[in-house]
């Protein structure tokens, strides 16, 4: 029995170890492609197609004018194909009413297709690792990448299992200790003694165990949310403006 939950808690530990100690494998970045973009003038406004891959519901297509002193100019009167929602695919049409932005037909201006991205999702931010408290792994999940599970719920089982496993052996130490109480004399009690010795042993070892899970998950889950929140941070400032991320130029 000693050797079965050693057996457990090394499995238990083995599961810690690959979750918490193993670096997370950076994701790529994502790439979207804007191409064959056409341009055509129809009198107070352009036309403008193109076609585009690998876009995800939040990100946002825009349009924006180069004029020939260099100024940047922001497509507002724009109806079709832009902003969120836009999904993949070819033939992608938007209509800019230049006369409403205050161009004129003639002005030479570059038009730019502007994709900027989604921040991607980086998981949950601290306070899931009060989640973790009544439930150890689940805070885990919640502050990984797009709350991937993978092998998680295995946290939640382990720690279940050796919670359950030492609450049992202590109940059977206190009846084996019960039964030692009633025996009148001592050499027939010694055998309940020293099994109810052994297994309120092996309850310490089962809960502690648990419990030592239980923090480590806390903890992980605490400081991985705090990662978290810096950096989506980070990505708020970096999708600041109007800063193009992508964009493909077409001269008019």
């Amino acid at each position: 029995m000693k050797s079965l939950l050693y057996e457990k808690m090394f499995y238990a530990l083995v599961v810690l170890c690959v979750f918490f100690l193993t670096p997370a494998m950076s994701q790529a970045p994502r790439q979207v492609t804007v191409t064959n973009v056409k341009i055509e003038q129809q009198e107070t406004r352009i036309k403008v197609t193109y076609d585009v891959e690998s876009l995800v519901k939040n990100d946002s297509v825009y349009i924006q004018a180069v004029n020939q002193n260099n100024r940047v100019l922001i497509a507002r009167s724009v109806t079709g194909a832009v902003g969120k929602g836009v999904g993949s695919g070819k033939g992608k049409v938007v209509y800019w009413d230049i006369q409403a932005d205050g161009l004129l037909a003639e002005d030479e201006v570059q038009v730019v297709v502007n994709v900027k991205l989604a921040p991607p999702d980086l998981g949950g931010g601290p306070a899931n690792a009060l989640l973790s408290i009544l439930v150890p792994g689940l805070g885990n999940v919640l502050v990984q990448p797009n709350k991937k599970i993978g092998f998680r719920p295995l946290i939640t089982v382990a720690y279940g299992g050796l919670l359950v496993y030492g609450l049992m052996q202590r109940s059977k130490a206190l009846d084996q200790y019960a039964i030692y109480e009633s025996q009148p004399y001592e050499n027939q009690a010694e055998p309940y003694f020293t099994k109810a010795n052994q297994l309120r042993h092996q309850y310490l070892i089962a809960t502690r165990a648990a419990a030592l899970i239980l923090v480590s998950d806390v903890i992980y889950s605490a400081i991985k949310g705090s990662r978290n929140r810096r950096k989506s941070n980070q990505l708020t400032l970096g999708f600041q403006g109007n800063t193009p991320l992508i964009g493909i130029r077409r001269t008019i």
